[in-house]
């Protein structure tokens, strides 16, 4: 009896063995690639990882607990990385949270990153960025022979343009935005320059300064005689 009972399980798992590998072609080794037409699910539908190249074009998606979540591509063009509405047999949406465009560029939160190699919707949170190319840096106002624009001439050009020389305008940075490594360089240079018109008129106070001491020396010596 237990002979019987042990060939029986044994004929089970065979059969089992061979109705499961009826689904699949290829190679039955380990180390070459079998092939399946259609989706192909782990574990269930719910939780698994889907291959289609049907009318979603899915790669895979997976679901934790309740939501789905997959890469997509719906051309050749680009890869999207989002989560799913609906089932994943019977998607209802696509909500793409990363993209990757045709040529490379990222996008987060959109899907059109245009020129940018990264493109982000929303806000951004770093705890430190660094900008390795910034050229020229404006210390060269420092150096002799740096043409410094008067006080007067920029008087002049503020009541005419409302925005410093150099500065974008509040027009130019709403139409185009601003590069921050640029507008960096650019401040700095506006700071070095107000720097050294603070040393010219601090200069010209001190020589003031001795001027009025020396003028009241002179009004004394005429009050002693």
């Amino acid at each position: 009896m237990k002979k019987v009972f042990i060939s029986l399980v044994i004929c089970l798992l065979f059969t089992s063995s061979i109705s499961f590998a009826q689904q699949w072609s290829g190679s039955s080794t380990t180390a070459d690639p079998i092939y399946r037409n259609g989706n192909v699910v782990i574990q269930n539908e719910g939780s698994g990882f889907i291959v289609d190249e049907g009318v979603n074009q899915r790669v895979g998606f997976m679901k934790y607990p309740t939501k789905y979540g997959g890469i997509w591509r719906l051309s050749n063009a680009f890869l999207e990385i989002g989560r799913v509405n609906g089932t994943l047999q019977s998607p209802t949406g696509f909500i793409t949270d990363l993209f990757i465009s045709e040529n490379g560029n990222f996008g987060i939160g959109t899907m059109m990153p245009g020129s940018f190699k990264l493109a982000v919707e929303g806000k951004i949170g770093a705890r430190e960025i660094q900008v390795t190319t910034v050229n020229p840096w404006p210390d060269y106002v420092f150096k002799k022979g740096y043409q410094l624009m008067s006080l007067s001439s920029i008087e002049k050009f503020v009541k005419q343009n409302s925005h410093l020389p150099g500065v974008p305008s509040a027009e130019a940075v709403k139409k185009e935005g601003i590069d921050v490594a640029k507008m960096d360089a650019v401040l700095l240079q506006k700071i070095e320059e107000l720097t050294l018109h603070l040393i010219t008129l601090n200069k010209e106070v001190d020589k003031l300064k001795k001027q009025n001491a020396s003028l009241k020396q002179k009004i004394e010596k005429q009050k002693r005689k």
